[in-house]
């Protein structure tokens, strides 16, 4: 009961209709340390953070759901400027195929992959970075496939890549289904609207910003200049204005 008054992890583990609420044995990918400190906490508001525990035990405060651990030790900034540092430099970290990035868990990959703000060139290259995932521990890890699928951007993939690759690698009936969509995406475009919500088939917020410059002129003479930015995170633009430089003779 005080698990599941904690945590929405463990109230939807216990009450609801998965069968991890009647199973006497439950397996949570993660280390036995790390989860007997965040139990510990639950039941004792009391938890000891140092610098080799900090980033894992946020990882996993996410994980079950404990927001309550980054707003005891005031840190959702970090655990927020992290998130936006990952995104920024994603290509970097999965293609470094680095330990830690290996080693996330899956609901904070699929947080991850699921970000407007993911800096990537191509959806192809955030399926590249879930098979490299999943390939680390393939055994345990295949099933996330199902998970993280739906929020890689599909429809903006080439259908060579989805019929050579995904669908080789993916073979789920849940992840067949979403391919056999997709390729409905691109054959059949009468049917798009009901196929993909929106978030699905628009692309990522880019690296780089949209500037427009203009200006206006009265006889011979440039008055005024005008920048406009346009903000792909808030969809919208904004300008700046100033008069223009003086005229050379």
């Amino acid at each position: 009961m005080i698990l599941a008054a904690a945590s929405k992890y463990f109230q939807t583990m216990f009450n609801g209709s998965f069968r991890e609420s009647t199973d006497r044995e439950v397996r949570i990918q993660i280390d036995s340390e790390s989860l007997n400190m965040i139990i510990k906490y639950i039941y004792t508001a009391s938890i000891e953070l140092s610098t080799d525990s900090v980033v894992e035990i946020l990882e996993n405060a996410h994980l079950f759901e404990l927001q309550t651990i980054a707003d005891k030790y005031n840190l959702i900034n970090l655990y927020e400027k992290s998130e936006n540092y990952i995104c920024d430099n994603f290509e970097v970290i999965y293609k470094e195929e680095n330990e830690e990035f290996l080693n996330l868990d899956c609901d904070i990959l699929n947080k991850l992959i699921s970000s407007n703000k993911l800096q990537v060139e191509s959806e192809e290259q955030v399926f590249n970075c879930i098979k490299s995932w999943v390939d680390h521990d393939r055994d345990n890890r295949t099933i996330c496939y199902d998970t993280l699928l739906q929020n890689v951007r599909l429809p903006l993939i080439n259908p060579v890549f989805i019929t050579n690759v995904i669908q080789k690698v993916c073979e789920s009936t849940e992840c067949k289904m979403l391919i056999n969509k997709t390729l409905q995406w691109h054959l059949l475009p009468q049917l798009r609207p009901v196929l993909f919500s929106e978030k699905l088939i628009q692309p990522r917020y880019p690296k780089h910003t949209l500037l427009a410059i203009s200006g206006w002129a009265s006889e011979d003479n440039l008055d005024v200049l005008q920048v406009g930015e346009f903000s792909f995170k808030l969809n919208r633009w904004s300008y700046t204005t100033w008069p223009a430089p003086p005229k050379r003779i």
